[in-house]
């Protein structure tokens, strides 16, 4: 979906746990796995709370904050 022009990416998981288990897997910083070359069109901005995982693709640091408040 689109959010004040950037991309948001949001991935529903049957349990915590099932999203536990993928979220885990990725480098936080890059927000891929970590043998996984990436070429986001933006700084990527992990969330994960609960069932939900979401990337978003901002350089607003501003607005990736507000949507992050929201998900969380």
């Amino acid at each position: 979906m689109r959010v004040s022009g950037s991309d948001l990416q949001i991935f529903i998981y049957p349990d915590p746990r099932s999203r536990k288990a993928d979220s885990d897997r990725l480098d936080t910083a890059r927000v891929a796995p970590a043998d996984a070359a990436t070429d986001w069109a933006a700084t990527p901005h992990l969330i994960a709370s609960g069932n939900l995982l979401a990337i978003h693709l901002t350089n607003n640091e501003r607005l990736a904050e507000r949507v992050r408040l929201i998900l969380e």
